[in-house]
């Protein structure tokens, strides 16, 4: 038994359904990343504005809380993105007699244009370096400025380990989730799913 083809408005209706998913998610990761970046913002002025000469300690730690779990969250939403934008590519447009998907892979390819996923994780990552570093800049600026006498040796130590894990995380983010499951990479897999489920197998 031939199994019977959706009509063009079906696939129509689907396409805009995704689309508007897709206007959604473009939303959220950028909501997400203003979020964040207020968060870090109010963290650093009330740290240093605090009495406690070792709070500043804890913008590194602060941060890292703050910014790891919107990380991954944009991480996961990117990929999510990317796979709906592959579908449209493999499955619907073929069925609308468009190729939008593709002329803008081709448009990312021919004109290294980013899309906007890895650049979202790469500020994340900036972040990351900037509560991490931020004790340790602090310090050096505070005994340039105030001729800090004795040398807080102790403290500078205590800012470069946190700067240290910092940066190992940074890198850490930037290779594992900069590496978002692309739309060439989604396209790939739907390909192989379109084959799979084609009726000559």
């Amino acid at each position: 038994m031939a199994t019977k083809k959706p009509s063009e408005q079906v696939w129509l209706k689907e396409y805009e359904t995704f689309h508007s998913e897709l206007l959604v998610m473009t939303k959220e990761r950028y909501s997400i990343l203003s979020i964040v970046v207020t968060a870090i913002g109010i963290t650093l002025g009330f740290v240093t504005g605090a009495k406690s000469a070792w709070a500043i300690f804890l913008i590194p730690v602060i941060g890292l809380v703050i910014i790891l779990p919107f990380a991954y969250l944009t991480y996961k939403i990117s990929e999510h993105y990317h796979r709906i934008t592959a579908y449209l590519e493999v499955f619907i447009e073929p069925n609308l007699g468009l190729k939008r998907e593709y002329a803008w892979q081709i448009h990312r390819d021919e004109f290294r244009h980013l899309a906007f996923s890895r650049p979202l994780i790469r500020t994340y990552v900036i972040l990351i370096f900037v509560s991490s570093f931020f004790p340790f800049v602090y310090y050096l600026a505070k005994i340039s400025l105030e001729n800090i006498q004795p040398f807080p040796k102790n403290e500078i130590i205590i800012t470069l380990i946190e700067a240290l894990i910092g940066l190992i995380i940074g890198i850490y983010v930037s290779n594992k989730w900069g590496k978002v499951d692309t739309h060439s990479n989604a396209k790939v897999k739907w390909e192989k799913v379109k084959k799979l489920i084609s009726p000559s197998n």
